[in-house]
C-alpha cells in the first residue's frame, strides 16, 4: 500500500469562509518508519519553524495560563484564554490590520482557529491516542540533525525562539497525535476514490461556459440580493421553458460584457482563472446543463457549460496534492462532528463567526460581538 508522504497541512477550517482564510499550520510529521520524501518535507518544516519562532515562544508562555487570566471562550469545560488568542492574532498580523472592520474579522478568525485546535486536541484524547517518549525523541533527534545540516543547533534554535525542549516536545506530541488521528483514513483507496470523484478539478480539464450575471445594488443589502436571485430564477425558467435561448437571454439580461457574445466566456480550468465560487458551479454541472442562480463577489450568476476539454494528468502526478486535499477533508469532517457534540461558548464582547450560513456570497460571514 502506498505510504502517505509527509507534508505541511495548511487547513482551512470548515466554518471559516472569510476572504482571508482561517488556517492552522501543522507540522505533518514523517511516519516513524520513514518515506521517500521525508527529507524534503522536513526541510520545509524546518523553514516554517524558523519563520514562526516568536509564535512558538508565545505558546510556551501560554501553556499554563494564570487562574485570573481572561477567558474568551470555552470548549466544553476547557477554557481558552486571552493570551492564547493574542498569540494567534500576532501570527495573523493583527498589528497591520487596516481598520476596525478588519480587526474584527481577524479576531473572529483567531477565535475560530484557537477553538478548532482545542477541538482537535480533544478528539485526539477521545481516540486514546498516545505518543511515546521514544517517538518524541526520534523526532527531536531528526530535527537536531536537520538543524546541523544548516550549520545550527537545537540549543540555538530554542534560544532564538524563547522555547525550551520540554515545550517543544509538548507541541510535537500534539502534531504526532494529529498525524495518528488522520493516518488511518489517508489510504490509497481513499486517494483513488477522491481522484475518481474530483479529477476534473485538478487533471487539467477545461470547460467552456456562457453565463448571465445580474448586479444588485450593494447599498440595498440582502433585500436587493434576494431580488436579483429571484430575477435570475425567472430568467432560468424562461430558458428551460424554451421562451428564449441562453444566448438570447444573456444579450437581453446580462450586465457583463460577455452579453455581446451571448454570454460566452471561453475555456477555463477549475482553479486560478475564475472566482472560486464560479469555477465550482461550472465544474459541478454537466454539458448543456444550466446552473441554478448562485452568488459571487461579482453578482448573481447562472451558467451553462457548452463544451468540455478533458485533462490528461494522472493520479500518480497528482498524489501529493490529493493527499493534501484528503487531509483537509478529514480534518473538516472531524471538526464538524466535534462541533455537533461539544458545547462551545464565547465570552461577552468576543468577536466570533455566526454559524448560520450567509444568504449572499458564501465567502463572507456575519461576525457576532456579544454585548459586554
Amino acid at each position: 500500500m502506498h505510504e502517505p508522504s509527509p507534508f505541511l497541512i495548511c487547513v482551512p477550517m470548515p466554518s471559516s469562509l472569510s476572504p482571508r482564510p482561517t488556517q492552522i499550520d501543522v507540522w505533518h510529521l514523517p511516519p516513524m518508519n520513514g518515506c521517500r520524501r521525508s527529507m524534503l518535507a522536513w526541510l520545509a518544516v524546518l523553514s516554517l519553524v524558523f519563520a514562526n519562532a516568536r509564535a512558538l515562544a508565545d505558546e510556551q508562555a501560554n501553556e499554563t495560563p494564570p487562574a485570573e487570566a481572561t477567558v474568551v471562550a470555552r470548549i466544553g469545560e476547557s477554557p481558552i484564554f486571552r493570551a492564547q488568542l493574542d498569540t494567534v492574532l500576532r501570527q495573523l498580523g493583527f498589528d497591520r490590520a487596516s481598520g476596525p472592520e478588519q480587526q474584527r474579522l481577524m479576531q473572529a478568525e483567531a477565535v475560530e482557529q484557537t477553538v478548532n485546535e482545542q477541538l482537535l486536541r480533544l478528539e485526539i484524547e477521545r481516540a486514546r491516542i498516545s505518543v511515546s517518549e521514544d517517538e518524541l525523541t526520534a523526532i527531536v533527534d531528526r530535527l537536531r540533525s536537520q538543524l546541523a545540516s544548516r550549520k545550527s543547533t537545537l540549543e540555538a534554535f530554542l534560544s532564538e525562539s524563547g522555547r525550551d525542549e520540554k515545550s517543544l516536545r509538548k507541541r510535537l506530541e500534539f502534531e504526532i497525535g494529529l498525524n495518528k488521528l488522520i493516518a488511518p483514513r489517508l489510504t490509497s483507496d481513499a486517494i483513488a476514490a477522491l481522484y475518481a470523484k474530483e479529477h476534473r478539478e485538478y487533471d487539467g480539464t477545461q470547460v467552456r461556459a456562457s453565463h448571465i450575471v445580474l448586479r444588485p445594488d450593494s447599498g440595498l443589502g440582502d433585500d436587493a440580493l434576494l431580488a436579483m436571485v429571484q430575477r435570475a430564477e425567472a430568467i432560468r425558467r424562461e430558458i428551460l421553458q424554451g421562451t428564449c435561448s441562453f444566448a438570447e437571454a444573456a444579450k437581453k439580461y446580462s450586465a457583463g460584457p460577455s452579453r455581446r457574445r451571448g454570454g460566452d466566456i471561453g475555456f477555463f480550468p477549475r482553479h486560478g482563472v475564475m472566482a472560486d465560487a464560479f469555477g465550482k458551479e461550472a465544474f459541478g454541472i454537466a454539458k448543456a446543463s444550466i446552473s441554478k442562480p448562485f452568488v459571487t463577489p461579482f453578482g448573481v450568476h447562472i451558467v451553462m457549460v457548452t463544451a468540455i476539454q478533458p485533462g490528461t494528468i494522472g493520479i500518480d502526478a497528482l498524489r501529493p496534492l490529493l493527499e493534501n486535499i484528503l487531509t483537509k477533508q478529514i480534518i473538516r469532517e472531524i471538526l464538524s462532528r466535534a462541533r455537533t457534540t461539544t458545547v462551545i461558548s464565547y465570552s461577552a464582547g468576543v468577536p466570533h463567526f455566526d454559524p448560520t450560513p450567509s444568504l449572499g456570497d458564501p465567502s463572507t460571514r456575519k461576525i457576532i460581538v456579544g454585548a459586554p
